[in-house]
């Protein structure tokens, strides 16, 4: 049975994603060994998520010190929660919110810095960073 070595999440729609598997489905053969990268876009969203986003995560058995953060579920907050979960980042814009950028910069995981280039340079890039993963 196939199962991924990668799983790329691009966009804040998907930034829960590293979190469900690293929590939810940690114990699936299929994910077990999975590496999640997160890419850090210049899209976000204004104001908050819906009032009952935490709780829903936590309806659905997530339990973590780091949920408080979630209490005010922000563009900026769903990140910096989201990061945790992660094991590597590449930044796809120059205009990423800064505060996003320093908190990935500071967890301590690898982070493919933004770069402009060809196609194929920038093809050679991610998979140069998904081997050393």
């Amino acid at each position: 049975r196939w199962s991924p070595t990668i799983v790329h999440c691009h966009g804040w729609f998907s930034a829960i994603v590293p979190m469900y598997l690293k929590k939810v489905f940690y114990d699936d053969p299929l994910f077990r060994d999975v590496k999640i990268v997160l890419s850090l876009t210049d899209s976000s969203f204004e104001g908050e998520l819906s009032e009952g986003f935490k709780q829903r995560l936590e309806g659905e058995g997530i339990m973590d010190s780091n949920m408080k953060v979630l209490e005010s579920p922000t563009y900026e907050n769903l990140y910096r929660f989201v990061t945790d979960y992660a094991d590597g980042f590449i930044v796809t814009s120059a205009n990423v919110n800064p505060t996003i950028l320093e908190y990935a910069r500071n967890s301590g995981k690898p982070v493919l810095e933004y770069a402009e280039g060809d196609t194929k340079e920038i093809f050679d890039n991610y998979k140069r960073f998904y081997d050393e993963l």
